[in-house]
């Protein structure tokens, strides 16, 4: 499916890829700012390897669903930025969430990760204004971006998977959040972490435990970073 093939199409009734559909490619702004499915689900093909950026955003009508089995390796920024999306666990293919991809997504409220995720990188606001209430990190991550989860005012659980977490970098404003807005409580950060930029946990008022699992190897970290 082409770059801006159903772009503002406003008055598709229904939509549904056949069994065994093989597409393997949907791109930039494809499904921008459509409004008006019927269908209770929009369910990507298994076979689907890539959707570009801007594919979904604005697409409110649309409650997009994975496949299971899904091949997909590859999201674009802001590919489903303003979505709607009650149930998404990012493939196992996937080694990137770009910038913004998850972008105030509607009903994202426990976004997953497959088992074994090669996910490596969050990138920046990747989730910021999303419905998210808990959401559990997999080992394979290394990095985290700015403001990844700015804004996400009902976040109440931010896990890491317990064994053999990769995660070295926490970014600047990574967990920041706005006054009033705070829901998270504790968090246990991993052994692998070698640094956390400033402001990384700034406004999260409620946040009453930080547990490194080791000081080993924490580089020096500034006041703003937990204030």
């Amino acid at each position: 499916i082409g770059d801006n093939a159903f772009d503002r199409t406003y008055n598709i009734p229904d939509a549904s890829f056949e069994t065994g559909s093989q597409l393997t490619s949907i791109g930039n702004s494809a499904f921008w700012a459509v409004r008006s499915f019927n269908s209770s689900q929009f369910v990507l093909p298994a076979s689907l390897t890539s959707i570009g950026s801007k594919a979904f955003q604005g697409a409110s009508g649309m409650d997009v669903r994975l496949e299971s089995g899904s091949q997909l390796t590859t999201i674009g920024t802001w590919a489903f930025s303003g979505c709607y999306t009650r149930s998404f666990t990012v493939p196992v293919g996937v080694t990137r969430i770009e910038e913004n991809t998850f972008h105030q997504t509607g009903g994202l409220y426990y976004p997953g990760f497959a088992a074994n995720s090669q996910c490596t990188y969050i990138g920046d606001y990747a989730f910021n204004f999303a419905s998210c209430r808990s959401i559990t990190f997999p080992a394979s991550v290394t990095e985290f971006g700015k403001f990844v989860i700015w804004k996400c005012q009902f976040l109440h659980t931010v896990k890491f998977e317990e064994t053999n977490s990769q995660l070295k970098v926490i970014g600047t404003s990574t967990f920041q959040q706005e006054s009033n807005h705070s829901q998270l409580t504790s968090i246990i950060i991993p052994p692998a972490v070698t640094k956390i930029n400033e402001a990384a946990f700034y406004r999260q008022y409620k946040l009453t435990s930080i547990t490194p699992v080791s000081y080993t190897h924490l580089e020096p970290t500034r006041q703003e970073a937990i204030s």
